[in-house]
């Protein structure tokens, strides 16, 4: 698919509804509802932070989107692969100016080169006690990204035909503070494994995209 073809049918693809919470499960992990469950009773109202599907023409004006593996730090996403964005400042007007912010801040690309196409369905993420607001918009040309390395340790770009290709997979993994070994439903993207709340939001995003395409 084409940006040209993409803005040909923004409003089918603004109208359909959110596949939500059933297409977020297809890769959640399997004990994802016990860490819920924790986490509401043990961490109290979780904070609210936003990210950015961005789809973008490169250079062979194929569309792409934006993923972004985050710095070494010590903290539960570190070294994670994600969409760019984080935590709402009260500063921030909205859910969409916090994520255009963190965006341009992570990856440098200005807010007024960003279209909204709609929000996806929010994600809580245990862990961190956050609640995620996921957008989807898109820019008309290749950005020139530049990174803040000390937030952002690699861009990843992922052609969009080939994620609607992509069938997930599993690997074998210990959550955090649990002894027991799961299989850990995965996209394999670029090389990168992608799971987790990255990969819960782009499960929606590909069904969204499969029911646009039929």
């Amino acid at each position: 698919m084409t940006l040209q073809e993409l803005k040909a049918c923004l409003p089918q693809l603004q109208t359909l509804p959110l596949p939500g919470l059933t297409a977020q499960l297809t890769l959640a992990p399997p004990s994802r509802q016990r860490y819920v469950s924790m986490a509401q009773q043990q961490l109290g109202r979780p904070k609210k932070a936003a990210v950015l599907l961005l789809l973008f023409p490169d250079a062979s004006h194929r569309l792409c989107f934006a993923l972004i593996r985050r710095a070494d730090y010590p903290g539960v996403h570190s070294g994670q692969i994600g969409f760019p964005g984080g935590k709402i400042e009260e500063t921030d007007r909205s859910s969409w100016a916090a994520a255009l912010r963190e965006t341009h801040e992570e990856i440098g690309v200005p807010p007024q080169a960003v279209h909204q196409l709609r929000a996806l369905s929010a994600l809580y993420i245990p862990p961190s006690n956050f609640t995620v607001d996921p957008f989807l918009a898109w820019t008309p040309k290749t950005p020139q990204f530049t990174l803040d390395h000390k937030e952002v340790d690699g861009l990843i770009q992922v052609p969009l035909v080939d994620f609607l290709a992509c069938q997930p997979k599993h690997f074998n993994a210990q959550l955090q503070g649990d002894a027991t070994t799961e299989a850990i439903p995965y996209f394999e993207l670029q090389q990168h494994k992608v799971w987790g709340a990255t990969a819960m939001m782009l499960a929606e995003f590909q069904q969204l995209m499969w029911a646009f395409k039929g």
